[in-house]
C-alpha cells in the first residue's frame, strides 16, 4: 500500500478545526504582549520588536503543526484557519482579558502613585536636610584648609624674610668688621708717621 499524498475531507475539515484553535492559542500568546505594553509602556521600538516576535512565534507553530499533524504539508486553509481563530478570539474573550488586565493595571497602578507620593515627600526632607549637612561641612572643610593654606604661605613668606634679613645683618656685620680694620690700620699707620715726623 503506498503513502497517501491527500487528506480525505473529514481529515482536512479538523485540520481546519485545529488550526482555528491553534490561532486562538496564538490570540492568548498575543494578549500577554499586550497586557505587557498596558502594565509596562513600551516604546515604538519594542512594540516593533515584540510584533516581529509574534511574528516568529506564529512561523515556528505553523512549521510544528504542519510536521506533527499534517505530515509536513502546508495548506492555505491552515493560515485561514489561524486567522480566523485570532481574529474570533481577539474580538470576543481578547477584549475582556486585555480590559481586565488594564483595569488591573491602572488599579495598581493608582495605589503605586499613593505609596510613592506617601513617602516619597518625607524621603525627600530627609535626603534634602542630609545633603544640606554635607553641604555645610563641605563648606567647613573648604574654608578650614584654604585658612591652613593661607597660614602656610604666611609661614613661609616669615621664614624666607628672616633668612634673607640674617643674610643682610651678617653681610653688614662683616663690612663693619672690615671698615673698623681698615680704620684701626690707618689710625696706627697714621701715629707711625707722627713719630717718623717728630723724631
Amino acid at each position: 500500500m503506498g503513502l497517501e499524498t491527500f487528506f480525505s475531507p473529514s481529515e482536512q475539515a479538523a485540520f481546519f478545526l485545529y488550526s482555528v484553535l491553534m490561532g486562538a492559542c496564538l490570540g492568548v500568546v498575543f494578549d500577554i504582549f499586550r497586557a505587557a505594553r498596558a502594565i509596562i509602556p513600551h516604546t515604538p521600538f519594542f512594540v516593533g520588536a515584540e510584533d516581529v516576535l509574534f511574528a516568529v512565534i506564529w512561523a515556528l507553530s505553523l512549521v510544528v503543526f504542519s510536521m506533527e499533524l499534517c505530515r509536513g504539508e502546508v495548506r492555505l486553509y491552515y493560515f485561514i484557519g489561524n486567522i480566523l481563530g485570532f481574529t474570533v478570539y481577539f474580538l470576543t474573550v481578547g477584549k475582556i482579558v486585555v480590559g481586565a488586565i488594564r483595569k488591573i493595571a491602572h488599579f495598581l497602578s493608582g495605589i503605586f502613585k499613593f505609596l510613592f507620593g506617601l513617602f516619597a515627600k518625607p524621603i525627600k526632607l530627609l535626603f534634602g536636610w542630609i545633603f544640606k549637612i554635607i553641604k555645610k561641612l563641605a563648606l567647613l572643610v573648604s574654608l578650614k584648609l584654604k585658612k591652613f593654606s593661607n597660614n602656610a604661605k604666611s609661614h613661609l613668606k616669615d621664614g624666607r624674610k628672616m633668612m634673607y634679613n640674617k643674610a643682610v645683618h651678617k653681610k653688614g656685620k662683616k663690612k663693619v668688621a672690615a671698615l673698623k680694620g681698615a680704620n684701626g690700620l690707618g689710625s696706627k699707620d697714621t701715629k707711625k708717621r707722627k713719630k717718623a715726623f717728630s723724631g
